[in-house]
């Protein structure tokens, strides 16, 4: 059996990240896109800002949990 790229992307990023979607009101998702290529950012990397810029919460670094 030959090796599947797809399959083995596919299960890393199970294992190795969360997804979190969001839903948008109609044509807006374009103007999230179009924000974000004119501060040659990712809507990724936009939304992760934006949480860091309101709630100092940075998802860009690992997580310690205190309990």
């Amino acid at each position: 059996m030959a090796f599947d790229k797809k399959k083995y992307d596919a299960a890393f990023t199970r294992e190795k990240y969360d997804t979190v979607s969001i839903r948008l009101p109609k044509g807006r998702d374009s103007e999230l896109k179009e924000y974000a290529q004119l501060h040659d950012k990712s809507m990724r990397d936009l939304i992760l800002e934006a949480l860091w810029k309101s709630y100092r919460l940075d998802l860009k670094s690992p997580v310690e949990i205190k309990e």
